[in-house]
């Protein structure tokens, strides 16, 4: 006994030399070890009474949240997490005594004081629940956990149910959503929510908890694009809810693997070997014998985009065409797109000699700037069980693929043989212009569904004169049709025009005229882009009516073939051009009491959204406030109700957005009983 007490003063005694050398440097100047975070105070009941035995715990800080206990004064002492573990938002403490069934929960933001906090214990709830198979057989011995809506990695605690299948979680913060999950051995996983309860009763019953059994199996061949077994590869289910068990195996010499013990349903299975070859399969269904998963070599390898050269030149009066493999919309906002759906019938009188496999998908890139109206595009893969990652474009219109150059992929994402996105960059096509051929420049996209993305890839850039001043100016066939003068009252069918620099670039539709500044200029603007009036002066001559809007709009936005005007409302009322327009949106901004600024914004206007405006004559618009919300209930039990699809919107139906300063402010839903004992709004803010 006495050696093993000098033993343990020999360690003691070379800690304190190694703390005492740590000190020695820090005084030194080397850099002190930053604290590690903690949060002390008194946990009391409702009367102001100092708790002993509280549990305290911290969520979302690391894998094993630290924990303590108060003592007899009702005071505790938690930390020992890393410094820089601690979320943005910062961290939330929970606090139960189970014996006096009390509890409460603290939500401490990142950087406040962590000294001398009061926790205030309230009256607690306990959780109940079964756990039973699809026969509503009960399963002893499942293993039960309970987790707070916003922290689903955290578990509060777990449990074992008895042989009648129950389970109980006692002393739980009230008003609050909590997660149960549940699995045992034979059988999968389920998840239930108790939702939002309100009220203090001391028992809360949740809704049974349905494990299927664990009794169906799944098998299949891993291979890579050539078509050759993976051997070694490993395979497992990764789609989380879906209520099956963690599975995964190994694929055998030929590439073979059989997953055993699983539920029935769907789900997907990864595939990973290694660090570079990886895949998956969507949508396998229990009891599959053949599924066959195609590993890609990942990350792939990328090419550099490239972008034509621009010289600013502001003297030089012409807009010059550009080309960018990221195409335009690096530079505005409102990328826009042809669909193209792509079929493996091959296009009788189109020659393809340079495609190399059977499995071709062809599709047609519609446009006005073409002979016939389109032009052949064929997609063909590299390797036999590949991506599609050779395009083959008919880009001079002779009816031929096999004088074109083969287009390859730039990036592949998501691999799986069913579902990913193979990105080609930019493809230089010659338009069927009367002045000539005319160079032009799309974007190609494709993805799963056999689906191809089209956008332009080219715009002209230059400078131009606006009411005597040079301004920066961008010309954006947003259709992607290969035309620069589209005018409609559809945003997604009708061109850009743009002015100004990047910091502040204003934004309108090509049409007959533009606004900048609540000045009018006509616009003329030749159908591939090439010529553009560059010196442009006030319009004159305009005919205008008039648009009666509510007082508090404070802006209000409308395009149409005259093109796109945002203006400013004086007393309620606008003027605009005579024509046809689409309400593109409008704006409310007023500030609080406390001089905070809040906006409300209507915007995606469907048919409800057009209008005429005619000479003289004075329309109103029923825009603008009172607003409407709306929200389905889905499930009801008891006390617990279920909700999907919060939304609110305006008179026409358009969307709208409330914000506070640069906030986004969540829909929110507000529930009052009819006596009013009960009040209480809640945040749609995670679905």
């Amino acid at each position: 006994m006495m050696e093993k007490v000098k033993v343990y003063l020999v360690i003691m005694g070379v800690l304190g030399l190694l703390s005492l050398a740590g000190f020695v440097l820090a005084e030194d100047g080397a850099e002190p070890v930053e604290p590690r975070p903690r949060v002390t105070g008194t946990a009391k009941d409702q009367a102001g009474n100092p708790v002993a035995g509280v549990q305290i715990g911290v969520l979302s800080v690391m894998r094993t949240p630290p924990t303590t206990l108060t003592d007899a004064a009702g005071k505790f002492d938690i930390g020992g997490w890393k410094p820089g573990l601690e979320p943005s938002d910062g961290i939330c403490l929970i606090a139960r005594q189970i014996k006096l069934n009390l509890a409460a929960r603290l939500d401490l933001p990142q950087g406040s004081n962590r000294e001398d906090i009061d926790f205030e214990l309230a009256p607690a709830i306990s959780w109940r629940g079964t756990v039973t198979d699809p026969d509503n057989k009960p399963i002893g011995r499942a293993r039960v956990s309970i987790v707070m809506g916003t922290w689903e990695d955290d578990p509060l605690d777990g449990a074992v149910t008895d042989i009648k299948g129950r389970y109980e979680f006692k002393a739980m913060p009230q008003r609050q959503e909590y997660f149960i999950r549940a699995e045992a051995e034979g059988y999968g996983r389920g998840k239930v929510s108790t939702g939002l309860i309100n009220n203090t009763k001391d028992i809360g019953e949740v809704q049974q908890i349905i494990l299927k059994p664990a009794n169906m199996s799944v098998s299949g061949v891993v291979i890579d694009v050539d078509g050759r077994p993976v051997p070694n590869a490993e395979v497992q289910i990764s789609t989380p809810g879906t209520g099956q068990p963690e599975r995964k195996t190994k694929t055998d010499s030929q590439g073979r693997f059989t997953l055993t013990r699983i539920c029935d349903g769907s789900f997907t299975l990864d595939v990973g070997k290694g660090h570079h070859l990886t895949g998956y399969v969507p949508n396998v269904q229990a009891g599959a014998e053949d599924v066959k998963i195609v590993v890609f070599q990942w990350p792939p390898k990328e090419r550099v985009l490239v972008e034509s050269p621009f010289e600013a030149n502001p003297q030089a009066g012409v807009l010059k065409y550009r080309w960018s493999e990221r195409g335009w919309w690096r530079l505005l906002e409102g990328k826009d797109s042809q669909r193209i759906q792509m079929t493996t019938r091959k296009p009788a009188g189109v020659n393809s000699e340079n495609l190399k496999n059977d499995n071709v998908l062809f599709g047609q890139w519609h446009s006005p700037a073409v002979k016939g109206g389109y032009r052949w595009i064929a997609l063909d893969r590299t390797h036999e069980h590949g991506p599609y990652d050779r395009l083959i474009m008919d880009t001079n219109g002779d009816g031929h693929l096999d004088d074109e150059m083969v287009t390859l992929a730039y990036t592949i994402s998501q691999p799986s043989i069913e579902n990913y996105g193979v990105g080609f960059g930019a493809v230089r096509v010659l338009l069927d212009e009367d002045s000539g051929p005319q160079i032009y420049h799309l974007g190609l996209f494709y993805q799963f569904d056999r689906v191809l993305f089209a956008g332009s890839s080219g715009w002209y850039e230059g400078y131009v004169t606006v009411g005597g001043i040079k301004q920066h100016c961008l010309l954006v066939d947003k259709d992607s049709n290969g035309t620069f003068d589209t005018k409609s009252q559809n945003p997604g069918k009708c061109d850009l025009i743009a002015f100004g620099e990047e910091d502040g670039r204003i934004v309108r539709f090509v049409g007959n005229f533009v606004e900048i500044d609540g000045a009018l200029y006509r616009l003329d603007i030749a159908r591939d882009g090439e010529y553009m009036n560059v010196n442009l002066t006030a319009a004159t001559d305009v005919k205008f009516g008039t648009v009666k809007l509510q007082g508090d709009i404070t802006e209000f936005a409308a395009g149409g073939e005259n093109g796109l005007f945002a203006v400013k409302p004086t007393n309620g009322v606008a003027k605009l051009p005579v024509g046809k327009y689409r309400i593109d949106h409008w704006l409310i901004e007023r500030e609080d009491e406390k001089g905070r600024k809040w906006t409300l914004e209507g915007h995606s206007f469907d048919d409800c959204g057009i209008f005429e405006v005619r000479e003289g004559a004075e329309i109103s618009l029923w825009v603008g406030e009172p607003i409407f919300g709306g929200v389905d209930q889905i499930s009801e039990r008891g006390t617990v109700y279920s909700f999907v699809n919060p939304n609110i919107c305006g008179r026409l139906g358009e969307c709208l957005e409330l914000g506070r300063g640069d906030d986004f402010i969540p829909t929110q839903l507000r529930i009052r009983s009819k006596d009013g004992s009960y009040d209480r709004s809640f945040t749609f803010e995670y679905g």
